[in-house]
């Protein structure tokens, strides 16, 4: 692309190379303070150049693009497409919906795209930094669904043959429905999103593409009704899997962890205020990670000290049946671990069990000089201590008690008056619905981590001044 630059009183043309189209769309999404999220997700994995692909594409982690197809495109469209690209990434696709892809990949990338699309639209109304390339798929019907349900909708109209056209956000039905919001008429500038049968080019440019060309060519479209068929071949499909090899269940979780890391780094570079792209980001920061692997975390890092030490006096019990016999670790001068459980009738039993396993193995591994069980409503009801000696069953020992109210402060209360004076507390834990009133000023002199952790069916706008933060789900 051609650059007119005043160099001296001269004017100069500057023709960048594609690489450096990338990298100027790249500094661009790190400078935009609505954009600097996805602009630090694109620097995670390998960024490629190269034919291969006739567009561009991510495996999940890497992202590859077409030096031809970079040329083609204007600055917002490349915007728009390295940031389409590093959505993929961020939504963490390759592992989310891999089974719609194995399923049916091409309906499952198009499905993918319809979303991305939309939302990508939404950012920008108004055109000022992205904008969609032609061939770019988008249809109003599809607005505030998932994946799950827009693969759905194509695979039944796929299955009936049924010819649904797409509805184009900036023009007909579409444009009347978003006046005044980015849809001024521009003959040069109007976009034929899912319909053109162009390539994604500069604007000025006419079409010399076959479908041959376009991201469908490695796709056998026999087996698609016509309006599949030809959306596919109008679109410049993307390749959400470039490099074509299945992963196995290892590779995908050591994707998983290297996004969610990626997610975390990339959160903490995003400016406070955007309420559309904090929201998401909260989401992918919550929901990905499982409950499980938060309480361990939690626990692992509170609750060893980090000075782990070889004990003999107990063995090691997950590698009974393996010929081999291990010392378990003990954590040097271990306190005790208090577990309060919330029993005023909002969580059921099976949610108590769920949680208690989870803890029960941890301990095991810990081992704590004690665990104090202690049920609550609006009083302590009920005390259970375990040591290590029966850590691995305390879900299956205990008995949980209680019904009445709740007040979380007794929980409190309690600790500092029969636990407190005679053990060294390392850490608290609080299974609840968070529908616990107010807190006690006292909540916030606790010098222990304390985990609040609540339950599926209750509140999610839970927020202590002490204390970390973890919603459960639904098994």
């Amino acid at each position: 692309m051609k650059y007119q630059l005043s160099l001296h009183g001269k004017e100069v043309t500057m023709i960048l190379t594609p690489q450096q189209k990338l990298e100027r769309a790249h500094v661009r999404l790190l400078d935009s303070d609505d954009l600097r999220f996805f602009g630090s997700i694109a620097m995670f994995g390998k960024t490629e150049i190269s034919e291969r692909l006739p567009t561009a594409g991510t495996n999940g982690i890497d992202t590859c693009y077409n030096p031809n197809f970079i040329e083609g495109l204007s600055d917002k469209e490349l915007l728009f497409v390295v940031l389409h690209e590093n959505m993929h990434k961020a939504y963490k696709h390759a592992i989310t919906w891999k089974h719609l892809s194995d399923e049916d990949q091409l309906l499952a990338n198009m499905a993918m795209d319809y979303v991305i699309n939309l939302e990508l639209y939404d950012m920008d109304k108004h055109q000022r930094l992205i904008k969609m390339p032609k061939g770019g798929l988008i249809d109003e019907k599809f607005r505030g669904m998932d994946t799950q349900q827009v693969y759905d909708i194509l695979k039944k109209e796929n299955e009936e043959g049924k010819n649904a056209p797409n509805i184009n956000i900036n023009q007909g039905e579409g444009c009347e429905e978003n006046e005044g919001e980015g849809c001024e008429e521009n003959e040069d500038d109007s976009q034929n999103a899912g319909n053109s049968g162009t390539e994604c080019t500069d604007d000025t440019e006419t079409d010399n593409t076959t479908p041959s060309e376009s991201g469908t060519s490695d796709i056998d479209l026999s087996n698609y009704a016509d309006s599949i068929q030809q959306r596919a071949k109008d679109m410049e499909l993307d390749s959400h899997d470039f490099d074509g090899e299945a992963l196995s269940d290892e590779e995908l979780e050591q994707m998983n962890e290297q996004l969610d890391e990626a997610i975390r780094q990339s959160a903490q570079m995003a400016p406070e205020g955007n309420g559309n792209l904090n929201r998401k980001i909260k989401e992918l920061l919550e929901v990905k990670t499982p409950w499980q692997d938060l309480l361990a975390d939690f626990m692992h890092t509170h609750c060893s000290k980090g000075n782990d030490i070889t004990c003999f006096r107990r063995y090691n019990r997950r590698l009974i049946g393996s010929d081999i016999i291990m010392p378990s670790a003990r954590g040097e001068n271990m306190g005790d671990v208090v577990i309060a459980v919330d029993t005023s009738g909002s969580i059921d039993e099976g949610m108590i069990q769920r949680f208690l396993s989870e803890v029960s193995v941890i301990t095991d591994d810990i081992l704590p000089t004690q665990v104090h069980l202690i049920y609550w409503d609006t009083v302590v009801c009920q005390h259970e201590v375990y040591d290590e000696t029966d850590y691995e069953m305390m879900h299956h020992m205990t008995k949980p008690m209680g019904g009445g109210g709740t007040d979380v402060n007794c929980v409190l209360n309690y600790t500092k008056d029969k636990i407190s004076l005679e053990s060294d507390i390392e850490c608290m834990l609080i299974l609840t619905d968070g529908y616990i009133g107010y807190l006690d000023e006292e909540w916030n002199n606790v010098e222990y981590p304390i985990l609040w952790a609540i339950s599926p069916d209750g509140t999610p706008n839970f927020n202590p001044s002490n204390g970390q933060v973890i919603q459960l789900d639904k098994e």
